[in-house]
């Protein structure tokens, strides 16, 4: 079954069943607020989570990029081995691209983005505990799954276009 044909399927179920019946969005003006400001805090919130889990990311990125030419010359590769190791890296972000749009599609961008954290610490630990040269390839390789940024824009985008104050981009 292809995604389109998933995606029309449920949307024909929820136009059959109709909205969900709950007693706070069909209840009183005063408790219609109530839920609206809920919502714009629950945006609100998830927004920040979002950039802040971002920002850690990025800094953490940026700092192994600074440490693993020290880190390879001190376990003893040359600068050509240097240079398959970065070549390493280029390689499986490349092919871990379609890979990972895949699962962000079919499981979401909040599964993705768990995807992304977990191989970046998976191998930020293994880089942190190289002792040999293969260790740095090694930790080279869960980066297929490190993709956050590319989910990041995308999945604040879809809060801030469920925001009925953002309008509707006329």
């Amino acid at each position: 079954m292809s995604l389109d044909s998933e995606v029309r399927k449920r949307s024909d179920m929820m136009e059959e069943t109709g909205p969900d019946p709950d007693p706070v969005i069909t209840s009183s003006g005063s408790t219609m607020k109530t839920t609206t400001t809920t919502c714009k805090n629950n945006r609100k919130w998830l927004l920040l989570n979002t950039h802040l889990n971002a920002a850690i990311y990025s800094s953490c990125f940026w700092v192994q990029i600074g440490v693993l030419p020290y880190l390879s010359k001190k376990l003893g590769a040359d600068p050509v081995v240097f240079g398959y190791l970065q070549t390493t890296f280029a390689v499986v972000q490349l092919c871990g691209g379609p890979i990972f749009g895949r699962f962000g599609d079919i499981f979401g961008s909040r599964a993705a983005l768990v995807l992304s954290f977990m191989a970046a610490a998976m191998s930020y630990t293994i880089l942190g505990l190289a002792s040999t040269v293969s260790m740095l390839f090694l930790s080279r390789l869960p980066s297929i799954f490190m993709h956050a940024m590319q989910v990041t824009l995308p999945r604040t985008s879809s809060v801030v276009s469920a925001d009925p104050a953002a309008g509707n981009g006329a």
